[in-house]
C-alpha cells in the first residue's frame, strides 16, 4: 500500500493545478482537498489532518476527530 502522506501531497497538487487556489481562501482550499481524499476512500470523515502553509508563513490544519 502507498504512503498516505504521499498520496495526499498527489491529490494536493494535481488540484492546485486544475483550480486557480490563488484566490482561494486557505480554509476553502483544505475543505476542497480532504473532500476529494475522502471521496477517494483514503480517510474516514474524522480520520487524520491535512495542513498547508499560506503565503504569509501561517498553519491551516484541519481538526482531527471530528465527523
Amino acid at each position: 500500500m502507498k504512503n498516505i502522506c504521499y498520496l495526499c501531497a498527489r491529490f494536493y497538487r494535481r488540484t492546485m493545478k486544475q483550480l486557480n487556489t490563488k484566490l482561494m481562501h486557505p480554509a476553502e482550499q483544505l475543505a476542497l482537498i480532504i473532500g476529494r481524499i475522502y471521496r477517494s476512500g483514503l480517510t474516514t470523515t474524522s480520520g487524520g489532518n491535512l495542513s498547508i502553509m499560506d503565503d504569509n508563513g501561517d498553519m491551516w490544519i484541519t481538526p482531527a476527530g471530528v465527523d
